[in-house]
């Protein structure tokens, strides 16, 4: 290969050598320009057929989108409470509002397998006639699934309509078919808003008669189409052919099914393109004939050169990619030498990322498998704390470890959810802190503290010493910095191993350093320790896996109070230390006296908008057993109609509620009932930004579920104690 290139090549502009191959190029094309011709004609007809075809494609997923809105729509008013009452005055008051809230629909009724029960069409009381079978109907019957009619004549309202079928599912079975018969205008009005300019579109009934037109509909609706495009519709689900609208327009129309059978097809004009095709091939023609005599001098000239020099390229391309060693020649052309050097770069860079994305796709998995560990053990055991709470020869004693098992578990998973959110909020530079001055060794003792309460320290012996340093910090965040330092070494230690936590001042910076007697870590690992989801190989007396998380959001937190944090070993089995500085602080000067508890004063009422039955009730339950009066409401409608007949000291209210949500309920209780009455919100949503909107709405506290039942009480008593 390198014998081609004894003496310096004289380089030359890739340009020049392109237009020499084009030039080359034309002289075959001008010799069969006629069958050029045709092929041009033909791709242009195969492009505007695959366009056109997308086109109504998409235009197939809008109206099936129309009908399942409209399906949706069914479906929530298939689980109202009064389907299951023999109120049928009481149904079609409801009906009535349903149709007239929606002004695609033209009628709405409610049919069981042998009759009509309510047709909002005709007065109330009117009779009805029983039912006969449709085989739409019967569908929805047997299928216990929605289901599209085809195009037929209302005889109530006459004229055509389409209606869908909705089954009311009670257990097993349908009961009750919702009826809802939709205008043929929202079907026309989305065709007009989709068709091109001087385009037409129509929509076709499993029968292929016409339900919608977005031109002359009146005339055409429930006509079949033309001769020819009804016979290519019944030949295939979905084509393209030239045809002739109603109006003798030359068109280009192309067809498609929607889901439910039902079909579409749009037409575009055709005299534009036409005329275009033919200049562009007269254009073309003349084109081929100038070039054809420089095609026939240059092609032999300069093709067999530029062949082998990119042939040459591609080979060491392909040696490159299949993992071998092989070097690009040196090449005539400037461009196709810098592309060789690009090459060989990006083949360099390939192999680099590849290495990098296989470590991180590996860490990633492991992540995700412990997550589900993780999140497996605490199910586990709920899951049999249930099934000894539901088996009825338990005794007490079962009783209360299940409840004990339930409280353990819950606190875990929510540990696990907490500490996947803040390490995401992390990350994203999400999370506020909330800057006092802390001594540390008080945060230390607390957190030492809170895992012996929860049973983590039983097993190993844990040594505090140090002197009092302050700093400037949040103390949540600082206590939950120790806590996962500790319960690291905790997780690393085998049982009755020893754990070291100092606390001292030195220079300006107050170091913290918890040292174990653990399995320690290996060199090579320890500048990725703090690596979100790394965790060194698995050994079997390892009790505890970890996520990969905790450390990472140890970094993140102590870098967000200015500090630094390192790891350090002597290697595996000779334990490991962490090291975390944060600047000191001066301690600061006397704090007010705390102000003395006050007493409870009398019952608290309480009053729950949450639309989650259990969440309601299980909350319910748990505040009546501490001594509440409490009343419930499912939305928000129903939570400040409930205001108005009686006089709660506080209102509890969910964030994520069906229509009027948790915060516009909060400013309707606050424009109604003032500052008179205690407003809480317990959601799910977390995030620093919906505690602030919380706050704005208007509430007195931001509560994440699951809710922490000691803050909640003391909120309440809180609040009753304010309004005494």
């Amino acid at each position: 290969m390198a014998s081609f290139y004894s003496t310096a090549p004289r380089l030359s502009s890739i340009r020049r050598s392109l237009t020499r191959i084009i030039v080359a190029a034309l002289l075959p094309m001008g010799l069969f320009a006629g069958i050029l011709f045709y092929f041009l004609w033909d791709s242009q007809q195969s492009q505007r057929a695959y366009e056109q075809l997308g086109r109504v494609r998409t235009m197939a997923v809008l109206v099936d989108n129309e009908l399942d809105n409209v399906i949706g729509r069914l479906r929530v008013i298939a689980t109202d409470p009064l389907l299951d009452t023999s109120d049928l005055r009481a149904l079609d008051a409801r009906c009535r509002l349903w149709l007239a809230a929606n002004e695609d629909w033209e009628n709405l009724l409610l049919i069981s397998r042998e009759q009509q029960l309510i047709n909002v069409a005709v007065p109330f009381g009117t009779p009805l006639p029983n039912r006969r079978p449709v085989d739409y109907q019967d569908a929805a019957f047997a299928t216990l699934r929605p289901a599209v009619s085809d195009l037929f004549t209302s005889r109530v309202r006459g004229g055509e309509i389409v209606s869908i079928a909705m089954p009311v599912i009670r257990g097993n079975d349908a009961e009750y078919l919702l009826l809802v018969g939709i205008k043929r205008e929202a079907f026309s009005a989305e065709l007009r808003k989709m068709v091109p300019p001087g385009g037409v579109a129509s929509i076709y009934d499993r029968n292929m008669r016409i339900i919608a037109r977005s031109q002359a509909e009146e005339s055409n609706v429930g006509t079949l189409p033309g001769k020819t495009l009804l016979e290519a519709m019944r030949g295939a689900k979905q084509g393209a052919i030239r045809t002739n609208t109603r109006e003798g327009v030359s068109v280009f129309t192309t067809w498609t099914t929607l889901d439910n059978g039902w079909w579409i097809a749009t037409g575009t004009p055709t005299a534009a393109s036409d005329r275009a095709l033919a200049q562009y091939a007269g254009l073309l023609g003349i084109t081929w004939l100038v070039m054809l005599l420089a095609g026939l001098i240059m092609a032999r000239l300069f093709c067999q050169h530029i062949e082998r020099d990119i042939a040459t390229t591609i080979e060491v391309a392909d040696e490159l990619a299949g993992g071998r060693p092989a070097e690009f020649p040196k090449s005539s052309i400037r461009e196709l030498a810098s592309l060789s050097e690009s090459i060989a770069t990006l083949f360099a860079r390939e192999r680099k990322a590849r290495a990098e994305s296989d470590a991180a796709n590996s860490a990633k998995d492991e992540f995700l498998a412990m997550l589900g560990h993780e999140l497996r053990n605490p199910i586990g055991a709920i899951a049999n704390a249930v099934h000894i709470m539901e088996d009825e020869n338990r005794s007490p004693t079962h009783d209360g470890l299940a409840r004990r098992v339930v409280v353990r578990q819950t606190e875990i998973l929510k540990r696990i959810i907490d500490d996947l959110l803040d390490i995401g909020r992390a990350l994203t530079g999400k999370i506020a802190l909330d800057m006092r001055p802390l001594e540390l060794s008080a945060c230390i003792t607390r957190a030492i503290e809170t895992l012996a309460a929860a049973g983590k320290t039983a097993r190993h012996h844990i040594e505090v010493h140090g002197q009092p340093v302050w700093i400037r910090g949040d103390a949540a965040r600082v206590e939950q910095v120790l806590t996962n330092l500790v319960v690291n070494a905790i997780n690393h230690t085998p049982a009755y191993g020893n754990i070291d936590v100092s606390l001292a001042h030195e220079g300006n910076d107050a170091v913290i350093t918890v040292n174990d007697t653990g399995m320690g870590i290996v060199a090579e690992s320890l500048p990725r320790v703090f690596d979100l989801f790394y965790q060194e190989e698995r050994r079997g007396d390892r009790p505890h896996g970890g996520l990969g998380i905790g450390l990472t959001l140890v970094r993140r937190l102590v870098e967000m109070h200015g500090g630094t944090i390192d790891a350090t070993s002597a290697g595996t089995g000779k334990g490991a230390t962490f090291t975390a500085r944060i600047p000191a602080a001066e301690p600061p000067g006397d704090a007010p006296a705390a102000a003395p508890a006050a007493k409870r004063s009398g019952p608290r009422k309480v009053q729950i908008v949450e639309d989650n039955l259990d969440a309601r009730e299980t909350l319910r339950a748990a505040l009546e057993l501490d001594g509440c009066e409490v009343r419930t409401a499912a939305d928000g409608p129903a939570g400040l109609a409930a205001l108005k007949e009686w006089d709660p000291d506080a209102v509890i209210v969910d964030i994520g509620l069906p229509g009027m949500d948790g915060h516009a309920v909060a400013r309707a209780i606050r424009s109604h009932a003032g500052e008179d009455i205690q407003l809480i919100a317990l959601t799910g949503y977390g995030l620093a930004e919906d505690e602030q909107a919380a706050q704005a709405a208007g509430f007195d506290a931001h509560l994440v579920k699951p809710a922490d039942m000691t803050r909640l009480r003391a909120l309440l008593r809180e609040g009753v104690e304010s309004r005494s």
